[in-house]
């Protein structure tokens, strides 16, 4: 049985205010507080605490509960999890609790770390290797980076001596599970690899990245860096790598650095900058907009300046400006941020400082990239426009028009007329499609999206681990959105969203589909192979 004297005890030595506080921006409201809602996507704060009651309640999605109810819902854990983080949190034991009502994957993580951080300790190798990327011994303390032996089952033996289950190792993502001749055995995940604890934003361990050193570097059938999988105190869609070191000074400037890996975050912060956090690989999410949103009120995007870093701060300032954040852009040359520390931390300094809002640097770059006019304007119809399209603030989009009509020599009101053709196609192109659905509920949507998501993992045969499982949320959340700005009993205005969505969400899939393929050169994986999958795929996604 729970023994309700230390519930009763987290909450007396955790006022809720405290846990909150931690996630969210808070402000008074008379005898309460309340926030944007961490939950649900909101510009006015219908999010409420109220400290003499240890409660919380929001009135736009209902959700409401205690400090157990916040933090399992905010971090993604089962009750057991959420009760062990904050008890440790309390100071409280709960050896007066069944072993089952305490959960294990947080603690194996954690041992995990350590013993990732001991191994590190006699690994010359790795020492070096750290030493040659520049990262100081208090910095790699701080981040707590270790290594992972070159061996199929050490980790695996050492959580055995600590009681852990086969089940429950499993279920932490470090180990993995291999059957042969009808015997069932365990081996570990990572094999002489550079380990980057990956923490959520109370600063417990979740996951970890492991990044290849030694006579296995470079072989075409080695991942460079490998994650843990996805489990249920790891959702990377919603996991923001540094997130929990920078979230203070975030709260102080309102601004935050998005860079690509844990080694540019570790580096920028061991130069000072302490508001940088990593999207490690993986899409930038609406799940990593609401975090941010928390405390942040302009997005600075400093990712690489290859073709792949050029899309990502492409589509990732699509994202952020959507959800009305300033975003503003870093032009990186060919040194990526941790180059640029290790290098000379004063580059970095002045790159930060030289930032500029992002439809302006994007306007650079295409006028650098292309000398011929009439290159530039095609790259900017394609890649800026559609951005501009999306900027909400009147204000802010004539200022980004007339700055744009500047660089290319026209009227500011030539580029409006092209981001309304652009528009234009959009709709002309919904209209093609074949299936019309003239009622369908945001639920189907969902549903079908999911759906189309599951199709993608069997067609691909690739690394699943690349697909966020909720790759559609993105245009979930703006259908919701534009449906509620309709005027009741507009069907018409309606039909013409939904179906607006249904192309866009089949559209992102199709685009990850080839992202993720064009990823897996140089990876044993038979690219023309591959983009005959893609295109069969493509057909049966018109019937979805």
């Amino acid at each position: 049985m729970k023994d309700n004297r230390n519930l009763e005890l987290i909450k007396e030595r955790l006022n809720i205010l405290d846990v909150v506080s931690t996630y969210i921006k808070l402000e008074k409201a008379g005898s309460q507080f309340r926030a944007r809602c961490p939950f649900h996507n909101e510009k006015s704060p219908s999010f409420y605490i109220s400290p003499a009651r240890g409660t919380y309640h929001c009135f736009g999605c209902s959700e409401h509960g205690d400090i157990f109810g916040f933090t399992m819902k905010i971090e993604g854990l089962q009750f057991k999890d959420a009760l062990k983080m904050l008890a440790d949190k309390a100071g409280v034991s709960l050896s007066n609790f069944r072993k089952e009502e305490v959960g294990n994957v947080l603690d194996i993580l954690e041992n995990t770390t350590i013993f990732f951080e001991e191994n590190l300790k006699n690994n010359i190798d790795a020492q070096n290797y750290l030493k040659s990327r520049g990262l100081s011994t208090e910095i790699i303390k701080r981040f707590r980076v270790g290594f992972a032996q070159n061996d199929w089952r050490t980790l695996y033996t050492y959580l055995q001596k600590l009681n852990y289950s086969d089940e429950e190792i499993l279920s932490s993502g470090v180990c993995i599970r291999h059957e042969k001749d009808n015997k069932v055995s365990l081996y570990d995940r990572f094999r002489s690899r550079v380990m980057f604890p990956i923490m959520n934003a109370s600063g417990k361990v979740v996951a970890f990245t492991g990044r290849i050193i030694g006579m296995d570097e470079g072989r075409d059938e080695v991942a460079k860096y490998v994650n843990s999988p996805e489990t249920e105190t790891y959702h990377k869609s919603s996991i923001l790598f540094g997130y929990d070191k920078a979230k203070m000074e975030i709260g102080k400037t309102k601004k935050v650095i998005v860079v690509e890996g844990q080694m540019d975050v570790v580096m920028t912060h061991m130069a000072g900058t302490q508001n940088v956090v990593a999207i490690s690989g993986t899409a930038f999410t609406p799940e990593h907009i609401s975090i941010l949103k928390r405390f942040a009120e302009v997005v600075v995007l400093a990712l690489d300046s290859d073709k792949a870093g050029y899309n990502a701060m492409l589509k990732s300032a699509s994202l952020a400006l959507q959800s009305d954040l300033e975003v503003e852009g870093i032009k990186m040359t060919n040194k990526d941020p941790a180059d640029m520390v290790k290098t000379d931390p004063k580059m970095w300094d002045e790159a930060v400082k030289n930032s500029k809002p992002i439809l302006t640097l994007i306007a650079e770059i295409i006028k650098e990239k292309e000398s011929v006019r009439p290159k530039q304007i095609q790259l900017m119809r394609k890649d800026l426009f559609p951005l501009l399209r999306v900027v909400k603030s009147p204000l802010l989009k004539q200022a980004y028009l007339q700055e744009i009509a500047e660089i290319l020599n026209v009227a500011p009101n030539i580029i409006q007329e092209e981001v309304d053709l652009i528009k234009s196609e959009l709709e002309g192109q919904i209209k093609k499609e074949k299936k019309i659905v003239p009622k369908i509920d945001i639920l189907t949507i969902v549903a079908k999206g999911k759906a189309a998501s599951e199709i993608l993992k069997i067609k691909l045969e690739l690394d699943m681990e690349e697909i966020p499982d909720d790759i559609l949320n993105k245009e979930h959340i703006l259908l919701e959105k534009s449906l509620s700005e309709v005027k009741a009993g507009d069907e018409k205005e309606k039909e013409r969203i939904l179906r607006e969505a249904i192309y866009l969400a089949k559209k992102v899939i199709y685009e990850n589909a080839i992202m993720i393929a064009k990823n897996k050169i140089g990876e044993g994986v038979d690219m023309e192979e591959n983009l005959k999958i893609i295109q069969e795929f493509s057909k049966k996604l018109k019937n979805i």
